[in-house]
């Protein structure tokens, strides 16, 4: 099973650089073309293996391109949905993890910051077919990591303890 989400996945980077090689034999490229260019910045494979979520960005915003697009395609039909997520925590290190599965693969979840306050960060979620993203947490203080239990049914997490007053 593992040996072939590896290949999907290879298979959907390869189709992904021909289009962008394909593009890019009818004229020389210039600096601006660069900046315009959508990257990939990660991809994961849902634990079921039906879904691949993957986060893409522009140069023009950074460099790293820092995330700005995040889409989930469907392994079997190719169904490509633009998810909705905003005030998402980003980073263009895949290594962050700030988006992960649910093990159930029915949910995608990350971190994000609503109310734009570093002592608001939350815990949400989002179906991998679309929808309005749904809070998990609702901490008094800043989570911090968490994580899913083996069934998806219960959620674990770090909360960042207020100054003391002493």
């Amino acid at each position: 099973m593992l040996h072939k989400k590896k290949y999907k996945f290879l298979l959907l980077a390869i189709v992904l650089f021909a289009g962008i090689c394909s593009a890019s034999t009818l004229k020389k490229w210039t600096i601006d073309d660069i900046l315009r260019t959508e990257q990939l910045i990660s991809a994961e494979i849902s634990p079921d293996g039906k879904y691949v979520f993957y986060q893409s960005g522009f140069t023009r915003d950074g460099y790293p391109a820092p995330p700005s697009k995040f889409q989930t395609s469907s392994i079997r039909s190719g169904e490509v949905v633009e998810l909705d997520i905003r005030y998402a925590l980003t980073s263009a290190d895949p290594k962050n993890k700030l988006f992960r599965w649910l093990p159930d693969s029915k949910w995608i979840s990350y971190f994000a910051n609503p109310a734009k306050q570093s002592t608001t960060v939350q815990v949400y979620r989002i179906s991998p077919t679309g929808g309005k993203p749904q809070a998990v947490t609702h901490a008094m203080q800043r989570v911090s990591d968490y994580v899913w239990s083996p069934d998806a049914s219960a959620l674990l997490y770090v909360t960042v303890l207020p100054p003391s007053a002493e």
